[in-house]
C-alpha cells in the first residue's frame, strides 16, 4: 500500500558536521531557471520546461498533453488500453531506464564537462525527436516536439549537477547505502535540538532519486516521530512470513536509503538515515550512525514521501 508522508522538531545539540551534503557541483551553481519555465531534475540532470506544461499528463502510459515526464527507478505506470491520445504533442521524457545508446550514430560530447551521447531521428507523425544519453549516471533524456525550436530549446536547456539545487542532496554518494550515517559523537539520542527545516535525500544504487523539502507542521511531526521511535527488535511481521521465498527477487529500488538531513538555527546540521526493510519490515529502522531506532507506524507516516512504495502502516507496530 502506498502511503503519504510528512515531517518534525527535537532537543539537544547538533553537530556541525555536514558530511558530503556540500560536495561542489559539476557547474558552479545550477543556472537560474528563465521567466516561464519549471526545471526538472533527476540524478542531477535538468531539462527545463515551459511552465504551462504540467507534470506526468499521462493516460495508461502515454501522454495526452505537452508535458515533462520524470520516471523514476523503481516506478510503474498502470497497464490499459488508451486508442484517443492526441497526436503531435510536445514531450520530454527523462528517465533512468534503456539510458545506455545502442545505435551506432550516437555522437559523443559533453555537458556541464559531464560526458553524453546524443543522436536525432525522425518520430512518428513526422514530429522531430533528440535523445540525450548521460551514461554514467544513467540517465536518457528524450525530447520529442512537432516544433523542432522546441527540442532545441529544451536541448539547449541541459545541465548537470552534483548536488541537487534546491535541497543541497549530494547526487552521488553510497554513504548511506548500510542504513546509517558516519557517527555524529552521540550515542544518546537519536535527534538533538530543534531543528528548523530537513531534507530528505532518497538513494537508489548510490545514485539521487527523489528529494523533498521538510518545514512547519510536517518538520515537527517529523522531528517528534523520530525522537519517540521504539529500541529496535530481531521480531519478524506476520505480514512478512515466508517473504524469504521472494528475498532474491530484491533490487536496489525496494528498500532505498533516505537521508534526513537537519539544519538548525546555529548553522549546525544532524543527519538521519531511513531504511525499510522489504522482508522483515519490523526491522527497518533509522539511525544517526550512533542510535539506531525501529520504525513504527506514526514514524513511517511522518516520512517524507519520497519513496517509490512505503508498507502499510497498520503493519508496522508490535502488539
Amino acid at each position: 500500500m502506498a502511503v503519504a508522508l510528512v515531517a518534525a522538531t527535537g532537543c539537544g545539540t547538533a553537530s556541525s558536521d555536514a558530511h558530503d551534503r556540500l560536495t561542489p557541483r559539476a557547474t558552479a551553481s545550477a543556472d537560474p531557471v528563465p521567466a516561464g519555465m519549471q526545471r526538472y531534475w533527476l540524478r542531477g540532470v535538468g531539462v527545463d520546461a515551459p511552465a504551462s506544461w504540467k507534470p506526468n499528463q499521462l493516460r495508461c502510459g502515454t501522454p495526452i498533453a505537452d508535458t515533462v515526464i520524470v520516471e523514476h527507478t523503481g516506478g510503474g505506470t498502470p497497464a490499459c488500453l488508451y486508442r484517443g491520445a492526441p497526436k503531435h504533442l510536445s514531450v520530454i521524457d527523462i528517465s533512468t531506464s534503456n539510458a545506455t545508446p545502442v545505435t551506432a550514430d550516437w555522437q559523443p560530447s559533453s555537458i556541464d564537462g559531464v560526458p553524453i551521447e546524443e543522436t536525432e531521428r525522425p518520430a512518428a507523425d513526422g514530429d522531430h525527436e533528440r535523445l540525450v544519453s548521460f551514461p554514467d549516471r544513467h540517465v536518457l533524456v528524450d525530447i520529442t516536439s512537432p516544433d523542432p525550436a522546441v527540442v532545441d530549446a529544451a536541448r539547449r536547456s541541459l545541465q548537470v549537477t552534483d548536488t541537487d539545487a534546491a535541497t543541497g542532496c549530494v547526487v552521488h554518494t553510497t554513504t548511506y547505502d548500510d542504513g546509517r550515517p558516519p557517527g555524529q559523537g552521540d550515542d544518546h539520542q537519536l535527534l538533538p535540538g530543534h531543528p528548523t527545516s530537513a531534507d530528505a535525500c532518497v538513494y537508489v544504487d548510490g545514485w539521487l532519486e527523489n528529494t523533498a523539502a521538510v518545514t512547519g507542521a510536517a518538520l515537527t511531526n517529523l522531528v517528534e516521530a523520530a525522537q519517540a521511535a521504539p529500541p529496535t527488535t530481531d521480531q519478524r511481521a506476520p505480514d512478512d512470513a515466508n517473504c524469504e521465498s521472494v528475498a532474491d527477487l530484491e533490487t536496489p529500488a525496494d528498500d532505498p536509503p533516505m537521508a534526513l538531513h537537519f539544519d538548525y538555527a546555529d548553522s549546525s546540521t544532524w543527519t538521519l538515515v531511513a531504511k525499510i526493510n522489504p522482508c522483515t519490515r519490523w526491522q527497518s529502522t533509522i539511525s544517526s550512525g550512533d542510535v539506531t531506532r525501529r520504525i513504527d507506524q506514526r514514524l513511517l507516516l511522518a516520512l517524507p514521501q519520497v519513496w517509490m512504495s512505503y508498507p502499510d502502516p497498520d503493519s508496522m507496530d508490535i502488539g
